[in-house]
This record gives structure tokens, C-alpha cells and sequence, in this order.
């Protein structure tokens, strides 16, 4: 069987209503937890970094009101949001990516640093430091030297994502789907 590109670890900082988080994934990962825990916002944390590889950042923030509604309330003027994504490909090296959004002045956030990684293959900063004209597109998106970042974009734009509702748990069953499917 091939391998299949995974993400090993998350590492969140700021975003809504998570001040920190660092959990590591296997091949199925299940969130399991009280309400209010975090579970979801751990979720959409992925979803927005998956959008913003596909568009522009300001859309990705946009869609959830904007920076001040995605970074964690009551943080200081200087906070930052960070995400860290550890990651297998399907060669078998493990990388890292990560990027950092501060406040902006002229839009409402910025880019302040974006870095990735893949072992035996070497890394590079994207951004790093400054401000930029372009601050509304990541950059590893655009990556295409050298091209093994390639796969990088490919994993962390094509996230999927399965909600369950454990209300929909709890309606009855129909009679014509018990024993459907089996054979006696």
C-alpha cells in the first residue's frame, strides 16, 4: 500500500477561543470532549489554514469576521495567531509549516512570518520580519521551487473534514433498515 501524506501534529496558539494547544495525530483522529472545550475551534482552525492556501487570507478571516473575531479575546495589542502544522509526505519525510498573523494597520491583520520545512530536503523561510505589498496570498501556495513543497500545498489545501451531530444519534431508527444488508 502507498503511503499517504498526514498530518503528525497541530500546534495552535490564539485562535478563538484556544490560548495554546499542541496534539498529535495519528492515521484517524477523533476529538472527543466536553462542550466548549475547544473541539470545534480546533477544527476550524484547519479549515482556515486549508482556505487560505486555495485564496486570498483575507477571505479565510472574512468568513469568520474578520482577524479581531478569529484571535483569542482579551489577548494584548501585540499577540500574534500562530499555527504549526507537523507532517508526513508520501515519500516518507516529515517537514513542518508554520505561519504567524499579527495586527495590522492598513488591513486588519498581517503576515508576519510563514516558514516551511521538509527533512532531508532543507527549508526556507517564506516571509519573514517584515511588511509586505502582497500580504493577502501565503506564500507556499506559489511555491514551486524547489518543487517538493508542492506536496505540502497539496496536503494542507485538500483537508477534509466529517462533523457528526450527536443529535442525528439520537433519532429512531427506521424498521426497513434493521438487518437490511445482512444475510442469515
Amino acid at each position: 500500500m502507498q503511503n499517504r501524506p498526514q498530518i503528525t501534529r497541530v500546534v495552535l496558539e490564539n485562535y478563538k477561543s484556544i490560548a495554546f494547544c499542541d496534539v498529535k495525530l495519528g492515521p484517524l483522529a477523533v476529538l472527543v470532549g466536553p462542550n466548549g472545550a475547544g473541539k470545534s475551534n480546533f477544527l476550524d482552525a484547519l479549515r482556515f489554514l486549508s482556505e487560505a492556501m486555495n485564496n486570498p487570507v483575507e477571505r479565510a478571516f472574512q468568513t469568520r469576521g474578520g482577524f479581531s473575531s478569529v484571535l483569542r479575546r482579551g489577548t494584548p495589542p501585540e499577540a500574534h495567531l500562530g499555527m504549526r502544522i507537523d507532517f508526513v509526505t508520501s515519500d516518507g519525510n516529515t517537514g513542518r509549516y508554520s505561519v504567524r498573523f499579527s495586527r495590522g494597520s492598513e488591513l486588519d491583520y498581517m503576515i508576519e512570518r510563514e516558514k516551511c520545512s521538509i527533512d532531508g530536503r532543507g527549508g526556507f523561510d517564506l516571509r519573514h520580519g517584515a511588511r509586505y505589498a502582497d500580504n493577502q496570498l501565503l506564500d507556499l501556495p506559489g511555491t514551486t521551487e524547489p518543487p517538493h513543497f508542492r506536496a505540502v500545498w497539496n496536503l494542507l489545501s485538500n483537508c477534509q473534514f466529517y462533523n457528526f451531530s450527536s443529535k442525528d444519534f439520537r433519532q429512531p431508527v427506521p424498521k426497513d433498515w434493521i438487518g437490511a444488508g445482512t444475510s442469515r
